[in-house]
C-alpha cells in the first residue's frame, strides 16, 4: 500500500478548481479539496476534530501551495503542530458554495466513506441547527 500511495503521489499533478462563495470566486490548483461542515481542527494531536457541528458554515482546506508528492511531509507538520503558520493551507469559509473545474465535466468526489462521479459544478450548502437527533432519555 505505501509503494501504491507513493507512485500515486509522485505522479498526481492535482486539479485545478474555482470556488465561488460570499461574493468571491478565486481559483487554484491543489492535490485535493477538503468540504467539511463547521470547521476541523488541522494542528496537533486533535487532528480532524471540530468544536462544533451545528454552526451552519462549510470549511473548504486547499494546499495549492503543496505538490501531492509532498502531503506526507504536510500531514507530518500537521500532527506537530505547525500546518497552519506553515501557510501552505488555503481555507475558505461560507454557509454556500459552488466549485467548479475548468476541464472535467465530472469528478469523483468522497463523502461518508463512499466515492461518487458527480457533475460539475459541485453545489455545498450548510443550515445551522437543520438536522434534529433524537436521544433516549437518561
Amino acid at each position: 500500500m505505501v509503494i501504491a500511495t507513493a507512485r500515486v503521489l509522485r505522479r498526481y499533478r492535482g486539479v485545478r478548481v474555482t470556488i465561488a462563495a460570499g461574493g468571491r470566486r478565486r481559483t487554484w490548483r491543489s492535490p485535493f479539496v477538503f468540504v467539511g461542515n463547521n470547521e476541523y481542527t488541522i494542528d496537533g494531536i486533535g487532528l480532524g476534530a471540530r468544536a462544533t457541528l451545528d454552526a451552519g458554515m462549510l470549511f473548504v482546506y486547499l494546499t495549492p501551495r503543496v505538490r501531492a508528492r509532498h502531503l506526507p511531509i504536510l500531514l507530518l507538520k500537521a500532527l506537530a503542530g505547525h500546518a497552519r503558520q506553515s501557510g501552505e493551507f488555503e481555507i475558505v469559509s461560507a454557509s454556500e458554495l459552488w466549485i467548479e473545474t475548468s476541464r472535467r465535466r465530472y469528478l469523483a468526489v468522497a463523502f461518508d466513506g463512499e466515492v461518487k462521479k458527480m457533475q460539475t459544478p459541485l453545489h455545498y450548502r450548510a443550515r445551522a441547527m437543520a438536522l434534529r437527533v433524537v436521544l433516549p432519555q437518561v
